[in-house]
């Protein structure tokens, strides 16, 4: 038999047990129901986000670098979204016109559909007066796809200066020059879409792309800066940052590519021509600035987004959410590349 005065304390710890166990469920419970509450505004903002979408039927779209790779694969899912005009602008004239009989099969007669080719180099002084002449007669372009690019593999001490100039040429002012003819028509009718394509080799250091990835970086660069300038002239800007993608150039980088460089190429997947191409569309018309591809790509966006602009608030809290614990993953990814470097170097110098 208990004395009288312990089980009245034995009663009280039962209760303050009950008490204690109560407010631990009632804690998790407002957890979850605070967890649930914000996934489901952030739902609000993310459906939000598609409303009044810009749409690309209807519109003219330009491609640069639009006979092959990635820009062939955007000509293709503008047909197909409605493009009223796709313009494709290379310089190789067979290519260009293999590209338009490949395109014009896949027109909507009932949209009036039709392709256009310009013959004419992104880097060339003359570019304003071609493409004056090869859109005469067109709607204004609406839709500006800057694809034209080269690439050239080579540690910094293998890459002249040459090399240099000859990538900043192509893939910075071939992207400037066109911007620069089409963007007083946008100007003037206070609508347009300018779309740049720099690289996963543009948000991160990747080993033996020094030349190609400061061009890359200066793409995005030029990106925000433009952003920021004709967002008042209902202009919008996107980048897209493609990681490796199955197109004729990548082919012809392969044979390039060092011990190094193929090694951190293993870490990702080579993504097809036309997933890319639905990625840029999807994200003209959803009014992106950052068009990443793939699960390595929204990673690496995330990261990387630094002060970029930002359309839609869904996208800014997956960021600020996320941005943390991707921190972490990143710099995993950054010791495996630096111990690549460490472990290929070793062993070449072994052999030489």
């Amino acid at each position: 038999m208990m004395p009288g005065w312990l089980d009245s304390n034995m009663d009280d710890i039962d209760d303050l047990e009950d008490v204690f166990e109560l407010m631990f469920s009632c804690g998790w419970g407002l957890v979850v129901a605070i967890f649930v509450l914000l996934l489901l505004f952030w739902l609000f903002l993310y459906l939000l986000s598609l409303r009044n979408q810009y749409n690309l039927a209807g519109k003219h779209v330009l491609i640069t670098g639009g006979s092959s790779g990635i820009g062939k694969a955007v000509a293709k899912e503008a047909l197909l979204r409605g493009a009223e005009v796709v313009t494709i602008l290379a310089r190789n004239e067979e290519k260009l016109e293999a590209t338009k009989s490949e395109l014009e099969r896949l027109i909507t007669p009932k949209l009036d559909q039709r392709v256009n080719t310009i013959s004419a180099d992104v880097c060339s002084e003359e570019l304003q007066e071609e493409l004056e002449i090869g859109l005469s007669g067109l709607p204004p372009v609406d839709v500006l796809i800057n694809s034209a690019g080269i690439t050239f593999t080579a540690s910094f001490q293998d890459t002249t200066p040459q090399d240099f100039e000859k990538q900043l040429q192509v893939n910075v002012l071939g992207s400037v020059r066109p911007t620069k003819v089409l963007l007083p028509d946008m100007i003037e009718k206070q609508q347009g879409r300018i779309v740049f394509i720099s690289s996963m080799a543009g948000q991160t250091a990747l080993y033996g792309y020094t030349a190609y990835s400061a061009s890359k970086y200066a793409v995005r660069g030029l990106a925000e800066v433009l952003d920021m300038e004709l967002k008042v002239h209902n202009i919008r800007v996107s980048v897209s940052f493609p990681p490796d993608t199955d197109t004729p150039m990548l082919q012809g980088e392969l044979g390039q590519r060092s011990p190094i460089v193929k090694a951190q190429a293993g870490f990702g997947s080579v993504f097809k021509a036309e997933s890319v191409a639905r990625d840029i569309c999807r994200g003209i018309e959803r009014g992106k600035f950052l068009i990443t591809h793939g699960f390595d790509g929204f990673l690496l966006g995330v990261i990387a987004t630094g002060m970029s602009p930002v359309y839609h608030w869904a996208t800014l809290i997956t960021e600020v959410v996320c941005l943390g614990l991707f921190r972490l993953v990143g710099c995993v990814y950054i010791t495996l590349f630096y111990n690549i470097v460490r472990r290929e170097t070793k062993k070449a110098k072994k052999q030489n």
